[in-house]
């Protein structure tokens, strides 16, 4: 009798060798920092914290390096710019990149677009590393967000003593200004398509603002504002004032 029964494949990015190969290292490393962290009456639990964070930033480092090898190896053959088929394809192109848990390194593959008459490097496009200067999206925001913050010398240190992530300070203020950039280009972008609609309608999906699912309160505060006062030389003079081409000011 012939059975009706399916026997499921796993995927081939559903598995990583990466645990395996660094789990077990991982493990026994972890259990001799932890075990030296308590014997030590000197140490509280944020030396436990530390001892945690340093030994397990290698497996991070280890699994994010295949995941985005597997991601960067699914990227079609076109460019992402226009979409044309890209031509004289090479592979094996390696560029190491700062991630949040380290240094990853990716081999992607390249390609010429005749239509841009450039080369491109898909899987760049498709992992948010093109024209990032080296680092992950994840460190970009980071050192965007620190540096809008604090002035750049103070902002790599903390960068470092928060995360590990050692970023120079040249570096770090290159892509702080490359992500505001960004940002500006972005925001141009958002005010053309918002132009376009006349402001009869929100016509930009991503801008739309969900209907609220249950009643809630609208709380508005107001830090400054224009109050007229009376201007007893000019008084009952506005529309006077303005045809002669003076703007009363008694605004305040």
């Amino acid at each position: 009798m012939r059975s009706n029964c399916c026997v499921s494949v796993p995927h081939p990015s559903s598995s990583f060798e990466a645990f395996a190969k660094a789990a077990g290292a991982w493990q026994e490393r972890l259990q001799a920092g932890l075990s030296r962290s308590i014997q030590a009456s000197d140490q509280t639990m944020g030396h436990l914290e530390e001892e945690i964070i340093q030994k397990t930033r290698e497996l991070e480092r280890a699994v994010l390096e295949e995941a985005a090898q597997k991601k960067a190896d699914q990227a079609p053959p076109v460019c992402p710019i226009c979409g044309n088929k890209l031509g004289r394809i090479t592979h094996g192109h390696k560029r190491s990149y700062q991630s949040r848990f380290g240094v990853v390194s990716i081999h992607r593959t390249r390609g010429w677009c005749r239509r841009c008459k450039c080369w491109r490097f898909a899987a760049d496009h498709l992992l948010g590393l093109a024209e990032t200067g080296g680092c992950s999206p994840g460190v970009q925001e980071m050192a965007a967000l620190v540096a809008s913050k604090l002035p750049v010398a103070e902002a790599s240190a903390v960068i470092e003593r928060l995360t590990g992530v050692k970023l120079p300070r040249a570096t770090l203020d290159r892509e702080a200004r490359r992500q505001g950039k960004r940002a500006q280009g972005k925001r141009q972008q958002m005010d053309g398509q918002m132009s376009q609609g006349a402001a009869k309608e929100q016509q930009v999906s991503e801008l739309r603002q969900p209907e609220p699912v249950e009643p809630f309160t609208l709380v508005i505060e107001l830090d400054a504002w224009n109050i007229r006062e009376r201007n007893e030389g000019h008084w009952g003079q506005t529309e006077e004032l303005r045809k002669q081409g003076q703007e009363p000011e008694w605004w305040h």
